[in-house]
Order: structure tokens, then sequence, then C-alpha cells
């Protein structure tokens, strides 16, 4: 949300090697995810929210993906 940017994480693993604080992809893990793809909403340039998906499928969204939304 801070950055208001769609962010996709095709390999969780490396990514929370790289974040070891982040609490949330450890929980994402634990639930055998391996991407995600996060977009933010917007009002007026202020970022509010966001969609998140995600994949038990390594390596599964493109920036093709991004476009849909």
């Amino acid at each position: 949300m801070q950055t208001g940017q769609t962010r996709i994480a095709n390999n969780l693993n490396e990514y929370a090697e790289d974040k070891p604080e982040s609490q949330s992809t450890q929980l994402i893990l634990q639930e055998g995810l391996q991407s995600s793809l996060t977009y933010p909403l917007t009002i007026n340039d202020t970022c509010v929210g966001f969609i998140f998906f995600s994949s038990d499928i390594p390596n599964i969204y493109q920036n093709a993906d991004i476009e849909l939304f």
C-alpha cells in the first residue's frame, strides 16, 4: 500500500529469504502458496486497499495479468 504499485512475487520462498521479517509471507508459505499478485485499489490517487491473488504454482503471474485489472 505504501508504494501504490502492483507487485508480482513469483517465488515466495525467495521473497521470504530476502524479507525474513515478513510474517505475512511466512503464513502464506505455510498454506502452500508459491506466487502472489497484489493489486492496489486507489481512489483519487490514494491507496485504500488491495486485491491479493495467490497460487500454489510458482512463476504463474505475468505482467499481462496486471493489465487485466
